[in-house]
């Protein structure tokens, strides 16, 4: 699970991270961005149907700092199949910690799915 884990975020971080942040290279701004990855990796792999999943959009707002300046707190929603085949939306909450920003070495610390 942790090299598939690792995977993702290297092909976050090579593909579509640059694109994310359009050249910013604010470490800040890389922090929230494997946040928000790493949420919605974990939140997928809690769905009925992930290969159905579309997320919202990534927003610098639906990514909030904690007085850890290595966890965050990541909000979205999730449209997906239930078990039934019918596309709901799930609200859920997401608290990751970045462990190493070079890597994108990252540890979910809760989750709460709605």
């Amino acid at each position: 699970m942790f090299v598939k884990k690792t995977f993702f975020i290297s092909i976050f971080l090579v593909l579509i991270f640059p694109i994310l942040l359009l050249g910013c290279s604010d470490e800040l701004a890389e922090k929230k961005s494997i946040a928000w990855v790493a949420a919605e990796q974990e939140v997928k792999s809690n769905l009925k149907s992930p290969s159905t999943a579309k997320f919202q959009r990534y927003s610098d707002e639906y990514v909030a700092e904690t007085d850890d300046e290595n966890i965050f707190m990541v909000k979205g929603y999730v449209d997906s199949q239930n078990g039934f085949g019918a596309m709901i939306r799930s609200d859920y909450i997401v608290k990751v910690e970045i462990i190493n920003l070079e890597t994108g070495r990252y540890k979910i610390k809760e989750i709460a799915i709605k």
